[in-house]
């Protein structure tokens, strides 16, 4: 986490539902939308910051997600002078540097703002994937345009491996292990790759496409570390 003269650290969070939309918040009193982001405390790594601000800004609790992907760089964009807040100008303050993390939602939620002593929105609504790009202020388009393009690569194969190892869990069906009822998917006659492939061929590609992940990863260098510790785990994970 380099800090850099002029910006401050901040995470961007992207939280999709599983209609596949993406959670945007209009700016309180103003006709602008964005995805929820804030400021890192010091002392904070980035991902504790994520949590906080997701239970802050939005009202959901680190238990309703699933960490599904973090952008490798960090992304940054200037503030125009004439929108910079008083305060800031005193300390040179040209914009925000940012690390984004991709969530998905595991429960069922009622987005609230009532967390949030600065009240910085005041509505939100669930949108399409590119959506977002075309209703973000303009200096921070470039931004936005980074993230979704990182997320619609790595987080779509990622997001593929969440689904098809937690299809894994249900149909080994060790209740007691996953934490949850399991064989639903069977007792259902839900299509699943399982259910096309069987269940030792799934197993084959699930690990085909966790080291696929890992090789795309590793271009990265140590920058992807924890990405890649969070795809480990995702495969892994036995509930």
């Amino acid at each position: 986490m380099l800090k850099e003269p002029g910006y401050r650290l901040n995470v961007g969070l992207i939280i999709v539902n599983n209609a596949g939309k993406l959670l945007i918040c209009k700016r309180k009193g103003q006709d602008a939308w964005q995805f929820p982001q804030g400021g890192i405390d010091f002392g904070e790594k980035p991902l504790e910051t994520a949590y906080r601000e997701l239970h802050e800004e939005v009202g959901i609790d680190r238990s309703s997600v699933k960490l599904l992907s973090e952008n490798i760089n960090w992304e940054k964009y200037d503030i125009p002078l004439d929108r910079r807040r008083t305060h800031f100008l005193s300390k040179r303050f040209k914009g925000q540097k940012q690390k984004w993390f991709l969530f998905k939602l595991v429960d069922n939620v009622d987005i609230s703002f009532k967390n949030d002593p600065a009240e910085e929105f005041d509505d939100y609504r669930w949108a399409s994937y590119w959506e977002p790009l075309e209703l973000i202020i303009f200096f921070k388009k470039t931004v936005y345009r980074n993230v979704l393009k990182f997320f619609e690569k790595i987080g779509y194969e990622i997001g593929l491996l969440f689904q098809i190892t937690d299809d894994l869990i249900d149909y080994r069906g060790i209740a007691k292990k996953a934490g949850k009822k399991t064989k639903k998917d069977q007792k259902k006659g839900k299509a699943t790759l399982i259910s096309l492939l069987g269940y030792k061929n799934t197993i084959k590609y699930n690990n085909k496409l966790k080291n696929n992940i890992l090789y795309k990863l590793a271009f990265y260098g140590k920058r992807s570390e924890s990405l890649k510790k969070t795809v480990l785990f995702i495969f892994e994970r036995e509930k």
